[in-house]
C-alpha cells in the first residue's frame, strides 16, 4: 500500500507540474521521452510505458485512482483518460490497458463478431476469452469480458505479471 500512496505523490505532482495551468516547466521534455517503438495503431505498444512517456503521449489523465489487489503486489494504480483508455500502473511502467475497441473489436460486440474477427484464441471461458498477442518483450494477452455474450471489457496485459 506503501508504494501506491508515494506513486499517488508522484503523480498528483507530477499532474500539477504538467498541468495547462501551471507556469513552470515539465519535469521531461519530449526528447527524453523514447515514443519510437509506440504503435498508435496498436495498443498493445502502450504496456511498458513510463510515467513521463505516459504523460507525454495522452497529456494528464482526468482522475487516478488506487485500485487494491488481493496481494499487495496486485495494488495498482490506475490513470483514466476522456478516451476511454485505462492505464493500470504498478512501480513506475504500465502493465495493463483497458480500451473501449481494439483490434477491430469494440465494447457491445457480439461474442461470435469477435471470434470470427480474432480467430485464434487461446482460452475460451463462460464469461471470457483470451487472446495471446504477439510479444514485445514480454508475453501479451487481449482478454475479452461478456455479459450475456456481449464484449463488456478489453483489457491488454503483460501475462507474467
Amino acid at each position: 500500500m506503501r508504494h501506491i500512496q508515494w506513486l499517488l505523490f508522484f503523480t498528483f505532482a507530477a499532474c500539477t507540474t504538467l498541468s495547462p495551468q501551471s507556469s513552470n516547466t515539465p519535469q521531461w521534455t519530449a526528447s527524453e521521452v523514447q515514443l519510437n517503438t509506440i504503435d498508435t495503431n496498436d495498443p498493445s505498444s502502450f504496456i511498458g510505458l513510463t510515467l513521463a512517456e505516459l504523460f507525454s503521449l495522452f497529456g494528464v489523465p482526468v482522475a487516478v485512482y488506487p485500485e487494491r489487489g488481493l496481494e499487495d503486489w496486485q495494488d495498482d494504480v490506475i490513470f483514466m483518460y476522456n478516451n476511454g483508455l485505462n492505464f493500470y500502473v504498478y512501480k513506475d511502467r504500465v502493465w495493463q490497458i483497458s480500451l473501449q475497441s481494439a483490434y477491430g473489436i469494440k465494447i457491445g460486440d457480439s461474442r461470435s463478431s469477435s471470434a470470427a474477427i480474432l480467430r485464434w484464441p487461446v482460452e475460451n471461458y463462460d464469461n471470457c476469452t483470451l487472446y495471446s498477442l504477439p510479444s514485445r518483450g514480454w508475453p501479451l494477452v487481449l482478454r475479452l469480458d461478456f455479459i450475456d455474450s456481449l464484449v463488456s471489457v478489453i483489457r491488454i496485459y503483460r501475462s507474467d505479471f
